[in-house]
């Protein structure tokens, strides 16, 4: 069977009907309050997983800003949003509002942890916004 490919248009992710939207949209883009840009506004039922704590661990000198993280980790904070069978059935799109940096090392660590269904969202945040829907968060968002 071939691999998944990495990119996904807003269209075909749209239309998919087990999907889950990750937001990993970073501090180093939104200050200390990357979470607070998800609650003004995110895809609808997007998942808000913080880039910093799931898909790199603490910056170490030798290893740089953004070192590779352990894959349980990555795995664990996955299964926690997607539950046991999660991996199985549903696609795992990664977005973020810059250049799909932080996306593609998500996705990738996902990849990695045994995800083998996670997909970048071609275009991230702006290009679904372009494709006209955004959901604001009301009181019921986390």
């Amino acid at each position: 069977m071939p691999a998944m490919p990495l990119f996904i248009s807003v269209s075909e992710a749209a239309s998919l009907p087990n999907r889950c939207f990750i937001d990993v949209r970073s501090r180093v883009v939104h200050g200390w309050d990357a979470l607070g840009a998800y609650s003004k506004g995110h895809i609808a039922g997007a998942q808000f997983l913080a880039f910093d704590r799931v898909f790199a661990r603490d910056p170490i000198f030798e290893l740089g800003r953004h070192p590779w993280p352990d894959r349980r980790t990555v795995a664990a904070h996955l299964l926690g949003v997607l539950g046991p069978a999660g991996n199985a059935l549903s696609r795992v799109i990664f977005y973020d509002d810059g250049g799909m940096n932080f996306a593609a090392r998500a996705a990738l660590c996902a990849r990695w942890a045994g995800f083998k269904n996670a997909q970048i969202l071609d275009g991230g945040l702006s290009a679904w916004v372009r494709g006209g829907s955004i959901d604001r968060c009301r009181s019921s968002c986390g």
